[in-house]
Parts: C-alpha cells; sequence; structure tokens
C-alpha cells in the first residue's frame, strides 16, 4: 500500500452519525481529494480519479411509485480459516458454535485509524468474549506476522490477528478501513459498518444492536452520509433505493445523513438530484448487501 493513502482520510462525524433522522439507503463510496487529508476515523484503500461533471438531467430518473418491496434476503459468509499472529488458527464455523456473533475487523498496519480503534474494541470485547468472538484480519498482503504483532502489542490486544490471505474478505473494504463485518450464529451477513468507532460504548451498542430480543432479522438499516469533496456534509440530496419490486425515495438531511430501515435486499442506489447542480463524484453503480450497511456519497462541487 502506498502512503500517500494515508492522505485521503474519509470520517464518520460524531454529529452526522447523531443526526441521521431521514429515511435512506447505502450509497456510493469515493476517497476525498488531498485537502481532507486533515480528517480522521477511517483510511480509504483506493485512490480515483474524479470523472468530468455530467449533465444531472441524465441522472435523473423519475422516481416510481412506491411499491412492495421484496422478502427479506440474506446472504451467508462463507467459512474461512486463517493463521494467526500467536501461532494458531481462527475457524469461522468454530467461532460461530460458541457464540451468538462474530465481529471481523478488517485493518491494516499503515492505518492510523484502524489502530486507534484497537483499544475500545480489545475492552469491550474483553466485556463480552463469552458472546461475542472478535477476530482482526489485514487486508494488507505486505503485513506481516511480526508487523502484525507489534501493532496489536502496542494496543493491547489479545483477540486473534491475522491477514485476509485469501479469503476473499477484502471485498467487505474496497475501499475504507477500518470496516467491520458482523456475522449472526447462524453464519449469515448481518451488518457491514465503516469507519473507526472511538470509544468503548461504540463497540458496545454494536454487540447490543445484534444480540438484543428486539434486534429483527427481517428488518435492516442502510445509512448514507452524503458529503462533497472536501467532506462537508450536503443537506437535499435526493436519492432513490430500487428494487425490481419498486423504489423509495429518500432526502439527506442537514448533516447530510440520511438513514432507512426497511427490508433486507440488494437495493440499486440513483441519484435523482443534487442542490446546486451536484454530480456523482463516480461513475461506479452502488448496490447494497441484504444487511445494515454504510456508505459515503460523494458529490462533486457545483458548476460554475
Amino acid at each position: 500500500m502506498k502512503r500517500l493513502s494515508f492522505l485521503l482520510a474519509l470520517v464518520f462525524l460524531m454529529g452526522c452519525l447523531a443526526g441521521c433522522g431521514s429515511t435512506a439507503p447505502g450509497a456510493e463510496t469515493a476517497p476525498a481529494v488531498e485537502e481532507a487529508a486533515e480528517t480522521e476515523g477511517s483510511a480509504p484503500v483506493t485512490e480515483e480519479a474524479a470523472p468530468a461533471a455530467e449533465d444531472t438531467a441524465a441522472e435523473t430518473e423519475e422516481t416510481a411509485p412506491e411499491q412492495q418491496l421484496p422478502e427479506p434476503e440474506t446472504e451467508y459468509l462463507d467459512d474461512f480459516t486463517v493463521q494467526t499472529i500467536d501461532g494458531g488458527t481462527f475457524t469461522l464455523s468454530e467461532e460461530l458454535e460458541d457464540h451468538e456473533l462474530v465481529l471481523i475487523n478488517l485493518w491494516a498496519t499503515w492505518c492510523e485509524p484502524c489502530r486507534e480503534e484497537f483499544p475500545y474494541l480489545q475492552e469491550a470485547w474483553s466485556q463480552r468474549s463469552d458472546e461475542v468472538s472478535v477476530v482482526a484480519l489485514s487486508i494488507e498482503p505486505n503485513d506481516d506476522v511480526n508487523r502484525m504483532y507489534a501493532c496489536a502489542s502496542s494496543a493491547g490486544v489479545t483477540f486473534p490477528v491475522g491477514n485476509v490471505g485469501d479469503t476473499g474478505l477484502e471485498r467487505f473494504a474496497s475501499t475504507v478501513i477500518p470496516s467491520t463485518v458482523v456475522v449472526g450464529h447462524d453464519g449469515r451477513i448481518l451488518a457491514v459498518e465503516t469507519g473507526a468507532k472511538s470509544s468503548v460504548e461504540e463497540f458496545n451498542e454494536l454487540f447490543d444492536g445484534y444480540t438484543s430480543e428486539s434486534f429483527a432479522l427481517d428488518t435492516c438499516t442502510y445509512k448514507i452520509y452524503t458529503y462533497d469533496i472536501y467532506m462537508r456534509p450536503i443537506e437535499g440530496v435526493v436519492l432513490n433505493l430500487c428494487t425490481d419490486y419498486g423504489c423509495v425515495a429518500v432526502t439527506s438531511d442537514e448533516n447530510g445523513c440520511v438513514e432507512y430501515t426497511g427490508t433486507p435486499a440488494k437495493y440499486h442506489v440513483q441519484l435523482l438530484s443534487a442542490p446546486e447542480g451536484r454530480t456523482k463524484y463516480s461513475e461506479t453503480e452502488l448496490y447494497t448487501g441484504p444487511y445494515s450497511q454504510s456508505f459515503y456519497f460523494i458529490l462533486t462541487e457545483a458548476a460554475g
């Protein structure tokens, strides 16, 4: 990984997290430009040049009437075994037999936000290790045992640490790390969250959200963070969350945040309209997974 990746940080702003109250889905993640280098909370994995601005009219589609959404979908995580830095192994199926949840933390030794959240994850896990299993897997191929051990030991980490190897888990952290994959007792993916957590309480809230009696497998929450390339929130971005059965239109609030809780499904996220003539940063289309998910949706500066 090139050190330039450090300079492009994506951040979960605490005010944004507290302010999500609209209805909305996931969205496209794109790295911020160099001016956002001072932000904290996550680190981009890849760089991407912004395409030329396009006419928003080409992207604007007539909102379909809200229709019945599909039956809930599920996605299961394939079993895997990885070597850990203590000379042992971590096997997903074995951990699922004895725990309600498995939390897979995707990180890299060069990612400062990843290292900063380790002590909080360690403390939360130590309080809940009977019901929650945790493993931290680096997505960096060059992170060998010595590098990972140095990071883990400096943070006081005692849960299993290793590298993703050939598991394919890096697909859940294609643009931002740390990313967190939550797997239920039956092996289904319950959530994928991006960005670092800044307290033990945040991890405990995550654990509680998927172990409490109120947790429902037939609903999940998609969050969108609509920002410009300088990581400033944008209000009034209208997005469409669509399946083959219908669409739901949602709008970002004053903090640039949107939240939609509904049927777990693979949704296609469309940009319907944006204020001040803004357009999408990237042409890549976003499709969510059928599980709770959080995303960034980056828009370019206003034309002219």
